[in-house]
């Protein structure tokens, strides 16, 4: 869809080529690539490892015949000694390819903490970084063959259709709504097709920076995404002004659609690295970080509990990943709504804790996956209950 006139596209794998949601291999790397039709270079942390790469690139290639693996890049190689016996014992043992090796730095190159990358908004030196990156690339693998065997995949036909026809179609109900979504270093995580969505849908979107303006601006619904309300809580707890501002919308009526580090902000306080930041107190629940994820990977959740937003019985599918360990610090008006059906949730099984017309949870929602995501905000945006 976004890729359609581009020369190549590549397609990032995600753990291994065939770990997926179950033993099948299901969403898998694999499953993807064979379902699209392309070719897979394998990519090998090559650490301390010589002849037993033969063994994993065979195993690889035989295990199911149906992915087609037409080359590897060599990683971590200590040199030129290692790289030229890991070649040799590759391709002696196997059909497949060695088109570059990458060898091993001393320090990272890219700038890495807990979620993955460090963001490029939070990296200085982000536009060298890439640079370098290149240039190493260029240095380490034979283009012209990575080139040569992106040009043999299968051509991808993008269906006829609008993928957002479902979405045209809230725009009587949507028109001129507004939609503020909190975009800075401190939740940056959005798919941008849920962005898409909301202006599909002909809601204004309006972006503000919870670390540094100083008040709300007049909306119907906040969306607030994942990113790293931890390494900003100094920033969003000085600021608290718009802290109190947004407390105050949320007691006149404002709906809030909050996910992972946005529920978070919803919470009383996080607690990281000793110390203890507060929140925006909308919600009965604190944060504690931890040294280890709590929570990674598919997430299926089935909404049990009637409110203002996904109605009963809905079923969503998204992901999760976060370091936080949640713990409500009271009781009262609110309600976990939706009962994990895979995942971890926050607390017992069960995620989306709601109260009047605020919503937090730890699933993320992609709109066209989860059509449900949109008309559920615009639903509550236009004050409606579920």
């Amino acid at each position: 869809y976004h890729s359609e006139g581009a020369d190549i596209s590549i397609i990032e794998a995600n753990r291994g080529l065939y770990d997926g949601l179950d033993e099948e291999g299901s969403c898998s790397s694999a499953s993807l690539a064979k379902l699209t039709g392309t070719p897979v270079v394998l990519v090998l942390d090559c650490t301390k490892a010589t002849r037993t790469m033969a063994a994993v690139v065979k195993g690889l290639v035989g295990f199911d015949t149906q992915v087609d693996i037409k080359a590897v890049v060599l990683n971590n190689v200590a040199g030129p000694r290692h790289e030229g016996l890991l070649r040799r014992t590759i391709e002696r043992y196997t059909d497949v390819k060695v088109i570059g090796a990458v060898e091993r730095k001393k320090r990272a190159p890219i700038l890495m903490r807990h979620l993955g990358l460090t963001p490029a908004e939070e990296h200085r030196a982000a536009e060298r970084t890439v640079k370098d990156t290149a240039k190493t690339i260029e240095r380490s693998i034979d283009i012209e063959k990575f080139l040569e065997i992106a040009k043999g995949a299968e051509t991808i036909t993008v269906p006829e259709g609008d993928l957002y026809e479902g979405v045209r179609a809230l725009r009587a109900k949507a028109q001129g709504l507004r939609v503020v979504v909190l975009k800075d270093e401190a939740f940056q995580f959005y798919y941008p097709e849920n962005i898409e969505a909301l202006r599909v849908a002909g809601m204004e979107v309006i972006e503000v920076e919870a670390t540094r303006q100083k008040g709300l601006p007049p909306c119907e619904v906040v969306y607030i995404g994942g990113g790293f309300p931890e390494t900003n809580a100094l920033a969003l707890s000085k600021n608290e002004l718009f802290r109190r501002d947004f407390l105050r919308a949320v007691q006149r009526g404002t709906g809030v659609y909050a996910e992972c580090g946005g529920l978070m902000f919803l919470g009383e306080m996080i607690k990281f690295r000793g110390r203890q930041y507060p929140m925006t107190g909308v919600l009965p629940i604190s944060f504690q970080m931890k040294q280890r994820p709590v929570a990674h990977g598919y997430a299926m959740a089935k909404a049990e509990t009637r409110s203002a937003f996904y109605r009963e019985g809905t079923v969503l599918r998204g992901h999760e990943f976060h370091y936080s360990k949640p713990v409500i610090t009271g009781k009262g008006d609110f309600a976990l709504t939706l009962k994990m059906q895979k995942g971890r949730g926050i607390t017992d099984g069960w995620d989306g804790i709601v109260r009047g017309r605020v919503f937090g949870g730890y699933i993320h929602l992609h709109a066209l996956g989860s059509p449900e995501w949109i008309e559920t905000l615009v639903r509550v945006a236009e004050g409606r209950t579920g």
